[in-house]
Parts: C-alpha cells; sequence; structure tokens
C-alpha cells in the first residue's frame, strides 16, 4: 500500500496537464527570480572573505567623487606603519559606439592592482615600459574582438586632452583573467597608467581618485587610518581613511538600500509560491473528494491521505525548483558569455545546496498543509453520494 501511495502522490499533479503545469512554471519562475536577485546581490555586494581588510584606501572626506591631489602621497607615506602606497583613478570609456561602455582603471607605477591577474612577467615588465600600453580583462578583449598589440581608439567620459579631445589611442599588451574569484571581477576592467593620463589631459591635472596603502606587518589598521587623517587634516584636501573592504561597503550602501529591497522581494516572491502551490492543490483536493473517499472506503486513513497530499505539493515544488534551477542555470551562463559586467558564473556549493533544499521541503510542506488538512477533514459519506 505504502508503494501505491507514492505512485500515486506523484502521479496525481499530472493528471490535469495544464494545473500541473502552471504551476510548475509558476515556482520555476520564482526560483529564477530569486536566482537572479542572489547573482545581482553578489555582484554588487563585497562578499566577507573577499580581500581587502589589510589594505587601507585614502578618498576625500567629502566624498568618494572628489579628486586628491597626487602630491599627498609623499604625506601618506611617512606616515608610520604604511609600507607601500599606490593611487588610481577610474574612469568610463567607450569603444566605438556609446552603448559599448567600460571601465578603465588609471593607476600609478609601481602598482599592486597586477597582482593575482594571469599576466607574465613580460607583459607587467612591458607595461611599465609603454607609456600609452593598456591591459585588458579577457571578457572585455573577447567582447570587443580584441588581441595583443591592435592599437584601440577610447572616449573617456570627463576627460579633455590638450588638443581639446576626449579620445586616447592605446596598444593592448596583454590580455588577463583573475586567478582568485575575488580578482575574477577585474576581468571586464581594462588597466592603463595614470602618469600617461596626467601628461595628456589639459584640467584636473595632478589629481587622483583614492590612494591605496599597504600596511607594515603587525601595523593597526586603526592606528595608521587616525595617523593619515590626522596628517591631512589641516591641508586643502582631508582625507577619510579606511578598508578597502569598509570602502566598497560603504560604496554600496549609496546606492540604497539594495539589500532591504531584495529582501522584501524575496518574501513576496516566497508568499507567491506559496500561495499558487496551495491554491492550485486545495482545487485540485476538491475535485478528487470522490476519490479521497473511495481510498478511505477501501483501507487508507486520514493520515495517510493526508500524507499523499503533501507529498503531491512536494513533487510539484520540488520539479518546479529544478526546472528553475537549470533555467537559472543557463541564464547565467549566458549572461556571462554575452560579457555582462561582473555577471557570476553560477558554481555548485554543497551548503547552498542544503538550504536550498530544505527550504523547498519546508515550502511544499507548508503549502501541502491546506489541501491536507481538508483531505483529512472530508466526510467520506457525503463525497460518496456526489458520485451517485
Amino acid at each position: 500500500m505504502t508503494m501505491v501511495s507514492i505512485y500515486l502522490s506523484y502521479a496525481k499533479p499530472f493528471r490535469n496537464r495544464l494545473r500541473g503545469f502552471l504551476t510548475v512554471a509558476t515556482v520555476a519562475m520564482v526560483f529564477v527570480l530569486l536566482g537572479l536577485l542572489g547573482a545581482v546581490y553578489q555582484v554588487f555586494h563585497p562578499s566577507a572573505g573577499s580581500s581587502g581588510a589589510d589594505i587601507l584606501a585614502v578618498t576625500s572626506r567629502y566624498s568618494t567623487q572628489s579628486p586628491l591631489p597626487v602630491a599627498l602621497h609623499d604625506t601618506i607615506a611617512k606616515v608610520p606603519g604604511v609600507r607601500n602606497v599606490y593611487y588610481q583613478s577610474g574612469y568610463l570609456a567607450v569603444y566605438q559606439q556609446p552603448t559599448n561602455q567600460l571601465i578603465l582603471a588609471a593607476v600609478s607605477l609601481p602598482t599592486d592592482a597586477l597582482q593575482g591577474l594571469s599576466l607574465s612577467n613580460d607583459q607587467q615588465i612591458n607595461f611599465t615600459r609603454t607609456r600609452d600600453g593598456i591591459l585588458v580583462g579577457e571578457q572585455l578583449a573577447e567582447h570587443n574582438g580584441w588581441k595583443v598589440g591592435q592599437q584601440i581608439p577610447l572616449r573617456i567620459t570627463g576627460f579633455v586632452n590638450k588638443e581639446g579631445g576626449d579620445s586616447e589611442l592605446f596598444e593592448i599588451l596583454g590580455i588577463y583573467h583573475g586567478l582568485t574569484a575575488d580578482r575574477a571581477k577585474f576581468d571586464n576592467i581594462a588597466l592603463v597608467r595614470w602618469d600617461y593620463l596626467n601628461e595628456s589631459r589639459a584640467v584636473r591635472s595632478d589629481a587622483v581618485g583614492l590612494f591605496k596603502v599597504r600596511l607594515e606587518t603587525g601595523a593597526s589598521p586603526d592606528a595608521v587610518s587616525q595617523a593619515i587623517d590626522r596628517a591631512t587634516a589641516n591641508s586643502d584636501h582631508p582625507t577619510r581613511t579606511q578598508t578597502a573592504q569598509a570602502l566598497l561597503l560603504s560604496l554600496f550602501r549609496q546606492m540604497g538600500d539594495l539589500s532591504g529591497a531584495i529582501r522584501m522581494v524575496v518574501i513576496a516572491s516566497i508568499f507567491t509560491l506559496v500561495l499558487v502551490t496551495a491554491t492550485s492543490l486545495t482545487h485540485a483536493v476538491r475535485r478528487r473528494s470522490v476519490e479521497h473517499a473511495t481510498l478511505r472506503a477501501i483501507g487508507y486513513t486520514r493520515s495517510t491521505i493526508a500524507r499523499m497530499v503533501i507529498y503531491e505539493s512536494v513533487g510539484q515544488v520540488a520539479t518546479g525548483v529544478v526546472v528553475g534551477a537549470l533555467l537559472i542555470a543557463g541564464l547565467c551562463r549566458c549572461l556571462h558569455a554575452s560579457h555582462v559586467s561582473n555577471f557570476p558564473v553560477p558554481v555548485v556549493n554543497l551548503g547552498t545546496f542544503a538550504v536550498v533544499a530544505c527550504g523547498t521541503l519546508a515550502l511544499a510542506a507548508l503549502a501541502g498543509s491546506f489541501g491536507a488538512a481538508q483531505a483529512a477533514r472530508l466526510n467520506m459519506a457525503s463525497a460518496l453520494k456526489q458520485a451517485q
């Protein structure tokens, strides 16, 4: 009888093919929405384990968008506990068409921006010797069909050179990819030399976006941060120093309460999933009252009937989740292959898989409990009379 019950539980959802298909499709679409929200959150929110806890970022006290004079380099370098100081500026550049935009990072020499990237020693040395050289991420190069040695013109937003134009010509010296998950976010970024752009620009020269400070071994990040800010407090450009992770988090918060919005959408999606599944199943149980009464007549108990309904709910939701997982995996890979900036490739994680599996079972049981309660309370005599 147990095997028959299991067979009936998982055969029932698709007896009415249209209802079963719509329920599974709804669950799948909800799961796709949740997967895309998770991917977007992963793209914009820095992970807790990402690099940057031992690196300080020095920006303007007034705004992260306000430039700082490059002369602050020597002031910061003299602070006790500072081992190295690098600086860089970020630009938005356009290649050929206005819609084909890319991030251009102008870095100082020497720089730590090349660490963790698949660049050979020769390519790094060549970058230090070639003033108009550019290093491009692998996804960026594939998207634009770039090759090493190619000359590419870029229009740089907010940049004006001494000829009055906004375009610069660069020679591709290397194509890289990140060697770690954290550095893989650089695969859609191009790196150029800050000094080359600085000498070319007509206005706002000798200004940088931020300084990056690498600490001496054993140095306290808090103590060094306070010392840097005290050293610049009475200057025309007071600074705000924090860890690189803290800077990323502050930039994330400036986008608004994105995490709160995502949580609200997730709650609404889960509520929709439970409501749709419960409504569909309750309607199906009502239509099958005669069948359930017949099962009761041949010896099935109320609890057995209720479990069968819950198994049916689990079958529908699990099928929808599997379909949704396949769809989100394919969609993420398509977006990644289409070079959507920093979009992650889905990776199977056992911890995430366990959480999703347990959550799926819990939601399925919750959605099925309404129909199960209705089936368990069924009056067998009344239901059988309806069949006559």
